[in-house]
């Protein structure tokens, strides 16, 4: 009977023991760690490139169409009439010309790239077949455009220096008055 009443005194001590640890325990405060970042977290927590601004060759155009005449290349040739160089840029090709004169080949443009807020390059592609009389095979070269002021761009061909260009209009009709205006002080 006494090992009896041992026991219990000691199962008594023991449950009491238990009771006061879990109590303690719970007042433990032990720091919280954070969960590892999942891949996802991780790809979304980082900033992401800023992507250069796209734009589109009938954007391009819808910027850019019409008659642009080249600045330097403005002459009087009699009366009130004029001869210039211009870039036409309709559709999608861009093509320079000699007023009054001939066109030289057109090129189709084939990419935009955004350089900056204003200036993009173009991709062109001259395609393969009769010029002139001439056959020409398939080309390709690259024209810069810098918009400028309203009304103005810088244009840089391949390897060729930039030149300053007007915006000369719609038509013909209009490049010519432009022209004028460019030609006289």
């Amino acid at each position: 009977m006494k090992t009896l009443h041992f026991l219990r005194k000691m199962m008594a001590f023991l449950l009491c023991l238990a009771t006061a640890g879990s109590l303690a325990a719970c007042c433990i405060v032990l720091p919280q760690v954070a969960p590892e970042p999942t891949i996802e977290e991780i790809t979304e927590s980082q900033p992401e490139e800023t992507e250069a601004p796209k734009m589109t060759v009938a954007e391009f155009v819808e910027k850019a169409e019409g008659i642009w005449i080249f600045d330097e290349t403005v002459g009087w040739m009699y009366e009130d009439q004029y001869r210039f160089d211009v870039l036409e840029i309709s559709g999608e090709t861009c093509a320079t010309a000699v007023y009054p004169g001939g066109y030289d080949r057109p090129g189709t443009i084939r990419d935009v790239e955004v350089l900056d807020e204003n200036t993009v390059k173009l991709s062109l592609v001259y395609e393969a077949g009769e010029f002139m009389g001439d056959m020409l095979p398939e080309a390709q070269d690259t024209l810069t455009i810098t918009f400028m002021e309203a009304g103005k761009i810088k244009a840089h061909y391949g390897q060729l220096p930039d030149s300053a260009l007007t915006f000369g209009g719609a038509d013909f009709d209009e490049a010519q008055a432009v022209a004028r205006s460019l030609a006289e002080p």
